[in-house]
């Protein structure tokens, strides 16, 4: 794993995510940087306080700096799940895209499922664990796992939309974000 990989994660990360949304489709409300106004509401000890008020509210979001938006994703992704321990650079990466855009349990599976596809037995049960970093990690060829990362992640997506059809208008969206 290179220094530089979580800077690069998160570099490719905003550049899918954006700025400021309020898409009436979006479940995780108004987004800026790709951080949600439920995720902020969601994180412990008033961590997305973001404008000290006491409060997780709308004006959290539009007071996001860059700097704080790379703590947060710094500290409630990459060092959360412990992406670090990942020996692959570009499968790092993709984790990172993936946990942000999607969350834990989906992601971790989807990674699980690609281990799979490479041949790696890996028990799917949404826990990025040891022994789901060995499989990562004994993998010489990080462009496999990275190819069967991007079809489930395509596969998750369309199904997201078979289940709820409003979604669709995010379609073209995740297939160019899962494929990348």
């Amino acid at each position: 794993m290179s220094a530089n990989a979580f800077l690069a994660a998160l570099q490719q990360t905003l550049k899918k995510e954006g700025r400021l949304v309020d898409h009436k489709a979006d479940r995780g409300g108004v987004t800026d940087y790709g951080i949600s106004l439920r995720f902020l509401k969601g994180l412990p000890d008033l961590d997305g306080d973001i404008d000290g008020d006491g409060h997780v509210t709308e004006a959290d979001i539009t007071a996001l700096t860059p700097g704080e938006v790379a703590r947060l994703y710094r500290k409630h992704f990459w060092d959360y799940y412990r992406l670090d321990e990942i020996n692959h650079d570009l499968v790092a990466i993709k984790a990172f895209d993936l946990l942000v855009n999607m969350r834990s349990k989906p992601a971790v599976k989807i990674i699980q499922r690609a281990l799979r596809a490479c041949n790696k037995p890996v028990l799917e049960d949404g826990l990025l664990g040891s022994k789901t970093f060995a499989a990562i990690n004994d993998i010489r060829d990080q462009l496999n796992p990275l190819a069967a990362m991007r079809s489930e992640a395509y596969g998750h997506y369309r199904l997201i939309i078979a289940a709820d059809p409003t979604q669709g208008v995010f379609h073209n969206g995740w297939k160019n974000r899962a494929y990348s």
